[in-house]
């Protein structure tokens, strides 16, 4: 890779940056995600040479996928399995990828869990169809200098093992289109959304087991015509959600339950909903950390 193609790539990933931050230049939070790009963009992300894929009754090594690349995603899955793993997202994600004709992509799983019987019988039970390499000896996070952010422990690898980007495609839609646009070799021509949120993050704190609460937010449709819903996405059973359609030059509430009664430790539930002839879904947040 060329300092020129290191540069453009670093310069669009700024672009993922501002789903945190604002625009680039802006916080000292987007600083420090800007200099971590800038660290990682270039350099080799090394999968351990005996990692096996683990797709139920089959096994197979890493370099068995002979992917062109690779969306590589570490998750440290301490507490509730499900509430860190988002499966229905990145089953979303491995199927678009395979929609690509020019180029092999593959998600892959790094799970590096507390219990290894709770993570078997979670991805055999989701019915999960994609790579995942359960790594109890935490083999991957000795072998490389992850981000501390683990929004950025996601990284998107050539057949070299480069790594190309950083972010997380699944949990935000401007990462997943800057991903897109370096696997296929060009940009996806977009509609102007007519839809827009003046909120879409809510950070709850700490709460207890117990806590079981509604929340609501609210899109606007500047266009003249009823936007209407075509799914709703959760990340897990703890979160349960409904979305209205949105008449013209209206709002349309979006409605979020969680319920803490499953949920251990710190957790970010992200809900997508997409509506119909849009063509990016709206992504809400949920933030926390429950304890026992």
């Amino acid at each position: 890779m060329t300092d020129k193609t290191i540069r453009t790539v670093a310069a669009g990933l700024c672009l993922a940056a501002v789903v945190f931050f604002g625009a680039c230049g802006g916080k000292n939070g987007n600083s420090g995600v800007r200099a971590v790009l800038a660290d990682y963009i270039g350099h080799t992300l090394i999968l351990p040479g005996d990692s096996v894929c683990s797709l139920f009754d089959r096994s197979y090594g890493i370099a068995a996928l002979d992917a062109d690349y690779l969306v590589v995603s570490y998750i440290k899955s301490d507490g509730c399995t499900p509430c860190h793993l988002h499966l229905p997202y990145w089953k979303e994600f491995g199927s678009l990828l395979d929609t690509l004709s020019s180029a092999i992509a593959v998600p892959v799983l790094v799970i590096e869990p507390d219990t290894l019987e709770k993570v078997a019988g979670f991805l055999r039970t989701a019915n999960y169809d994609y790579p995942v390499v359960i790594d109890t000896l935490g083999t991957f996070s000795a072998l490389n200098r992850l981000p501390e952010q683990d929004f950025l422990r996601t990284f998107l690898i050539d057949r070299n093992g480069n790594i190309l980007a950083l972010g997380n495609p699944v949990e935000h839609d401007k990462v997943a289109r800057h991903f897109m646009t370096l696997i296929t070799g060009y940009d996806r021509d977009e509609t102007p959304s007519p839809l827009s949120v003046g909120k879409n993050k809510i950070d709850i704190g700490t709460v207890s087991q117990s806590f079981v609460r509604e929340f609501e937010f609210l899109v606007d449709n500047s266009s003249g015509d009823t936007i209407r819903v075509e799914s709703v996405m959760v990340p897990c059973e703890c979160v349960v959600a409904e979305a209205d359609s949105i008449l013209p030059a209206g709002s349309g509430a979006v409605r979020v339950t969680f319920d803490a009664s499953a949920t251990d430790g710190a957790f970010h539930h992200p809900v997508a909903v997409r509506y119909r002839n849009v063509d990016s879904p709206i992504i809400f947040h949920i933030y926390g950390y429950v304890h026992r």
